[in-house]
């Protein structure tokens, strides 16, 4: 998505087709991206999931059916995709909170998705990042997964504070490590929605030694976007979403499919409130 011209091109398809299959794959492909970069940038825009904001329509349509005609609940589920009547009863109630025929009574109010329009999402000061060679790392440290920033059940900011909390006390038995910086990395599997890995810990001269119930990471290295965050921690999601909502669309950069790294060093001081570090986004130049 070069421009918010495309992703506009790519909800009017979602639109046309939301009684046929459509895959966040096939979505990700007809945008030009990886899976998970083609989500991270469509969360970030419009605060839904691709799949949450298709699965959202589909219901929103039939609870319209429901009300303005009489047609059965069967067959309104099988053409919004759902394998049976009792499947999109459950999703219909999870949605809603309430069922399918409920919905049907006068004066019951239902709070539909209605199709998403792109107007104003883009605009305002462009950053300005360093674009940066890095070369290859290695890293040690304790590794977990989790939800993203940019994913509605976002919980980053439960899981990531405590790998840092582990790490600490047991950096000394981290042989080489550089004792400058700390690195986070964010690793994103070809098929995930949302839900990542995150490392943190040391980069490192050698790995003879791997301390218990460490992992250890080999960084390709490459082009990156060097962003910085100035600010509280739990901002960090504004920054991400600045640079797939801001940048991204104006660069005339690609991401490309390797991990995210977040730099730390003596600027980062959360003790105090305002929070300084990088955040290395993997790019390339756009063909």
């Amino acid at each position: 998505m070069q421009a918010h011209q495309d992703l506009q091109d790519l909800l009017n398809y979602i639109e046309a087709h939301l009684e046929q299959s459509l895959s966040v794959g096939e979505l990700a492909e007809r945008a030009g991206y990886s899976r998970w970069h083609f989500q991270r940038i469509f969360v970030a825009v419009t605060g839904l999931s691709p799949a949450g904001y298709i699965r959202a329509r589909r219901l929103s349509e039939a609870a319209r059916l429901l009300r303005e005609t009489r047609c059965k609940i069967l067959p309104l589920a099988l053409r919004y995709g759902f394998e049976s009547q009792a499947a999109f009863t459950r999703a219909f109630r999870q949605h809603f909170g309430l069922t399918p025929g409920a919905a049907r009574h006068p004066g019951v109010r239902l709070a539909l998705q209605s199709p998403l329009q792109i107007n104003t999402f883009f605009g305002g000061p462009m950053l300005k990042p360093d674009l940066v060679t890095e070369p290859p790392r290695t890293v040690i440290g304790f590794r977990s997964r989790f939800m993203s920033a940019l994913s509605p059940e976002a919980n980053n900011l439960e899981v990531i504070p405590g790998l840092w909390q582990k790490l600490f006390p047991r950096i000394s038995e981290i042989q080489s490590a550089d004792p400058e910086i700390s690195l986070g990395v964010i690793i994103a599997e070809a098929d995930c929605e949302g839900e990542l890995d995150y490392l943190a810990g040391k980069p490192v001269t050698h790995t003879d030694q791997i301390p218990e119930g460490m992992s250890v990471l080999q960084l390709p290295g490459g082009l990156y976007a060097r962003f910085t965050h100035t600010g509280p921690l739990s901002d960090i999601r504004k920054t991400m979403s600045r640079i797939y909502t801001e940048w991204a669309p104006q660069s005339g950069y690609e991401f490309d499919q390797r991990p995210d790294i977040e730099i730390y060093d003596h600027r980062f001081r959360p003790d105090l409130g305002q929070t300084i570090f990088d955040v290395l986004v993997p790019v390339k130049k756009a063909v």
